[in-house]
């Protein structure tokens, strides 16, 4: 098992604390976050738009040249 160095543990640990801090903000205020979930970018809260699905640039081209 990987050990992680205490200077970079506490840097992790500020950065976890920071980013926690800044979600229960936006959730309290009733805003919507973008994070990562399942390998693509997801909003998640109240106020969230619904969006359609991007396709990537190698799907949209693949269409195009048909």
């Amino acid at each position: 098992m990987n050990t992680i160095p205490a200077k970079e543990k506490q840097l992790l640990d500020c950065l976890t604390a920071a980013v926690g801090e800044a979600l229960e903000r936006k959730r309290r205020l009733g805003q919507y976050a973008v994070v990562w979930q399942d390998g693509k970018p997801a909003l998640i809260g109240d106020g969230a738009p619904s969006l359609l699905p991007v396709q990537s640039v190698a799907e949209s081209a693949g269409e195009n040249a048909g």
